[in-house]
Order: C-alpha cells, then sequence, then structure tokens
C-alpha cells in the first residue's frame, strides 16, 4: 500500500511537471506567434500600400 501510494504520487509529480511544461511551452509559442502574426499583417499593410501607389502612379501616366 505504501508503495502504491508512492506510485501515484510521483505519477501526479510527473504530470504536474507536464502540464507546467506543456504550458511554459505553449505560453512561449503563442508570442512568437503573436509577433509572427504582427509582421505578417505589416508586411500586408506594406503590399497594400505599394500596390495603391503603383495604382496611382499607373493611372498618372
Amino acid at each position: 500500500t505504501a508503495n502504491n501510494a508512492n506510485a501515484s504520487t510521483s505519477v501526479i509529480t510527473k504530470e504536474t511537471v507536464l502540464r507546467l511544461f506543456c504550458e511554459r511551452a505553449k505560453r512561449a509559442w503563442q508570442s512568437i506567434s503573436q509577433t509572427r502574426l504582427t509582421q505578417k499583417i505589416d508586411c500586408h499593410e506594406f503590399a497594400n500600400t505599394n500596390s495603391r501607389n503603383d495604382e496611382q502612379s499607373a493611372r498618372n501616366e
């Protein structure tokens, strides 16, 4: 019975460690993807502005 108690405690500890690790990894990944997302949006904005300028200059010619 003592062994069983120890075994279940170690399992809980492992699960807790895994859960904490996963949460930390998820948070890190979210901040990375958040950064990538803003960069992507900036690129799109830049591309849109450029294409608008190109259209404008094409009309002017």
